[in-house]
């Protein structure tokens, strides 16, 4: 159960698990998948660890079965950092195993020693948005405001 940062040979197999993340969420699903674009991103943020980039996955059986990308960020009103969650996602089979809770864990590491303030969140729509809910407050996450959203297509 191996969890480890993404490096640039793993863009393909991982362009394949973000567009079955895309497909999963009734939020996004309705717009198109950009393989090429997926790509070019994930080679980008690949190249090397950076300070202000948590960008990891998980292996399971020879896949990758997750992913989590966290950022860095300075506030723009005052001095402190925000960390917060671009992508998180595990394919079912991964939701609520050990190695998805590693993945956590290191993530949650990672954020609390660059940030001063951390935003995780459940918001794509995808059904097991109440196990992720239950993963974070396991983690010592607390709910923090609401989501609110439009969809104009």
């Amino acid at each position: 159960m191996p969890i480890r940062p993404v490096g640039p040979a793993d863009a393909t197999h991982l362009v394949a698990l973000l567009r079955q993340m895309h497909e999963e969420s009734p939020v996004v699903s309705k717009f198109q998948f950009d393989d090429e674009g997926t790509y070019d991103v994930i080679e980008e943020l690949s190249q090397g660890e950076k300070d202000d980039l948590f960008f990891w996955i998980y292996i399971h059986d020879g896949e990758i079965a997750g992913v989590a990308l966290l950022e860095a960020t300075p506030s723009l009103f005052g001095f402190y950092t925000i960390v917060s969650e671009h992508i998180l996602y595990a394919k079912a089979s991964a939701r609520g195993s050990f190695g998805m809770g590693r993945l956590l864990q290191h993530a949650l590491r990672w954020a609390e020693n660059r940030g001063d303030v951390i935003r995780f969140e459940a918001s794509s729509g995808i059904q097991d948005d109440q196990l992720a809910t239950q993963a974070f407050q396991r983690l010592g996450l607390s709910p923090c405001g609401t989501l609110y959203g439009k969809e104009m297509v």
